[in-house]
């Protein structure tokens, strides 16, 4: 397993008998960097679905002077996939998720595709780059050795998935607002990124709690990651619509639902 990050690179044309190949290049490095088989089928399924579009549609069906570049990027439990293509621009985020309760004969063809490629990775994000298609793909694997948990002065506990929750309680103003900053900081800096600030215990929140919040949510957003809240109170709450930070935070009423929140596949 590589001890530091490792980059890795395929070329293939834009056929479709070179699918395979794009398979076992991603499944081995998938393997190398400790995914277990659930994790390593994912990628294979992702690679291929994202390159038989690309030569479906992309390239008409097929095109020998086609490329498509797989550059990956290998960490311990934690896989980068990158690929280009110079295939006609296409943003598939565009596309209308499909509905998988929706009766056979009522769905529309095709979109089925992405649909796996977002629900099986963790991270997804499109790109027209220098006139070049680029999806960018995660797929994060658990380390079977436990973190350690980071001190904080803010109570906080990890759930299932590696989701860390953190509790403040009273008053968030400018004295205890640091106090939060430098938890949430702590969560990053232990290789948290997925983050629920359980506010039931808050009863007041001023400017300075509120730019807390923002600066982790910028953080988090540099390095992929998600944060959620929980449990306002209707006088919190009521700050957070008069300034607008409703709209920047997924705010749920109970905690379960804020961890779906943070484990959505973006």
């Amino acid at each position: 397993m590589p001890d530091m990050a490792e980059e890795r690179r395929l070329v293939i044309s834009g056929s479709l008998s070179q699918v395979p190949e794009a398979c076992d290049f991603v499944a081995e490095a998938a393997e190398s960097v400790g995914l277990d088989e659930r994790g390593v089928y994912h990628c294979q399924m992702a690679v291929d679905e994202w390159c038989t579009n690309v030569i479906q549609h992309g390239y008409g069906g097929g095109d020998p002077d086609g490329r498509i570049e797989i550059a990956l990027r290998l960490q311990p439990y934690h896989l980068v996939m990158t690929i280009t293509d110079d295939s006609p621009p296409f943003d598939p985020t565009a596309l209308p998720e499909p509905d998988p309760a929706q009766p056979l004969e009522d769905r529309q063809p095709g979109g089925l595709g992405w649909f796996f490629i977002r629900k099986m990775m963790d991270i997804v994000r499109y790109e027209l780059k220098n006139g070049k298609n680029t999806l960018m793909l995660v797929k994060k694997g658990a380390s079977p050795e436990p973190r350690e948990e980071p001190a904080s002065t803010v109570p906080a506990r990890t759930l299932d998935g590696g989701v860390r929750v953190l509790a403040p309680s009273g008053r968030i103003d400018s004295v205890s607002a640091r106090q939060l900053e430098s938890a949430l900081q702590a969560q990053l800096d232990a290789d948290f990124t997925r983050l629920i600030v359980d506010m039931s215990g808050v009863t007041y929140i001023s400017s300075t709690g509120l730019k807390a919040l923002l600066m982790a949510k910028r953080r988090l957003d540099m390095l992929g990651g998600s944060i959620a809240l929980a449990a306002l109170s209707p006088r919190v709450a009521e700050v957070f619509r008069m300034s607008g930070f409703d709209r920047l935070f997924p705010i749920a009423d109970q905690l379960g639902d804020a961890v779906i929140a943070v484990t959505r596949p973006t």
